[in-house]
C-alpha cells in the first residue's frame, strides 16, 4: 500500500510505448493481447488469493448499474500491480477507451513498474460502471479529485476496522459489497517486464505471473458477477469463475 508522495518521470523502454510516450493511449495490439489473456483465464482454475478482499455492506453509489470504484495514483507501485488483474476482469464486462501506458514512480520501491493510467479513460459496459480516480501523476502532481459520494465511501472504508493504514491506496470498492485496500501480490512480480510481456506471461500457465494475476482477476470477476445477476452468462458461468465464486469472503 502507498500514501501520496513525490515522484519523477523516466523513459518507458517498451516497444509498445517508446521513450517519451508514457501517457499515450494503449495500442490496439496490446489491447488485443489483454483481451486474449482475459478470455483464456475463464478456462483456468487457479488458487484464489485469500485475506485481501473483504465482504462489506456499503452504499452502492450507482443507480442503474453496479459501480466499481477505484482510487489510486500513477506513482504508486502497488496501484500498478492491482491494475493488471483489474483491467483483465473489467474486459470481461466491457471495453476501455483511452486506457493509457504508465509506469510507477522511478523513486519509489518497485520503481518504474509497467502498468496503466485510468486518468482520462472511459469504460463502456452494459453491466457495470467503472469510476476510476487517479489522485496524482507519477511525479506526485494532483490529477483527479473524488466527488462527495466517492470521498465519503473512501473516508469510511479506508479506515479502521477495514485497514490498519487509513488513507492508503490502492482502494477498490466493488458495488458496496466487497472491498480491497492493498494488493493481492507485490509488484516485484512485474519488475523488469514490459506491458506486452506481462500480458503474455499472465496467459502462460507456467509463468510466475500467471497464477497470481489470473487468480486475482477471477476473484474480481466473481465479485462483479455477484452484482450483475451472473451476467454475462458466458463469463459468470465459466468454470474458472464458478470456482472463484466459492472463495469469495462471506
Amino acid at each position: 500500500m502507498a500514501i501520496l508522495m513525490a515522484a519523477a518521470g523516466c523513459d518507458s523502454g517498451d516497444p509498445d510505448a517508446p521513450a517519451g510516450q508514457i501517457g499515450a493511449p494503449v495500442s490496439s495490439a496490446l489491447l488485443d493481447s489483454l483481451q486474449a489473456t482475459s478470455r483464456q483465464g475463464l478456462t483456468r482454475n487457479v488458487a484464489s488469493p485469500a485475506g485481501v478482499l473483504q465482504r462489506i455492506s456499503g452504499p452502492p453509489l450507482g443507480e442503474d448499474k453496479p459501480v466499481i470504484l477505484y482510487i489510486g495514483a500513477d506513482y504508486c507501485p502497488y496501484c500498478a500491480a492491482l491494475r493488471w488483474p483489474l483491467v483483465l476482469a473489467m474486459l470481461r464486462f466491457g471495453t476501455f477507451e483511452d486506457l493509457r501506458y504508465m509506469r510507477s514512480s522511478s523513486h519509489d520501491v518497485y520503481a518504474d513498474t509497467a502498468t496503466f493510467s485510468f486518468h482520462g479513460m472511459h469504460y463502456h459496459s452494459d453491466y457495470l460502471d467503472f469510476e476510476a480516480i487517479d489522485i496524482a501523476d507519477r511525479a506526485g502532481q494532483p490529477l483527479d479529485r473524488p466527488d462527495d459520494g466517492q470521498l465519503a465511501v473512501f473516508q469510511k472504508f479506508d479506515a479502521a476496522p477495514y485497514t490498519n493504514v487509513p488513507g492508503a491506496i490502492p482502494f477498490l470498492y466493488i458495488g458496496g459489497g466487497y472491498l480491497q485496500v492493498g494488493t493481492f501480490f507485490t509488484p516485484d512480480l512485474l519488475q523488469g517486464r514490459s506491458w506486452r510481456q506481462i500480458a503474455d506471461q499472465s496467459r502462460e500457465a507456467r509463468s510466475s505471473l500467471s497464477g497470481p494475476v489470473m487468480a486475482a482477476a477471477n476473484l474480481y470477476t466473481a465479485a462483479f458477477c455477484s452484482l450483475t445477476e451472473q451476467k454475462p452468462s458466458d463469463v459468470c458461468h465459466s468454470p474458472a469463475i464458478e470456482e472463484a465464486s466459492r472463495h469469495l469472503p462471506h
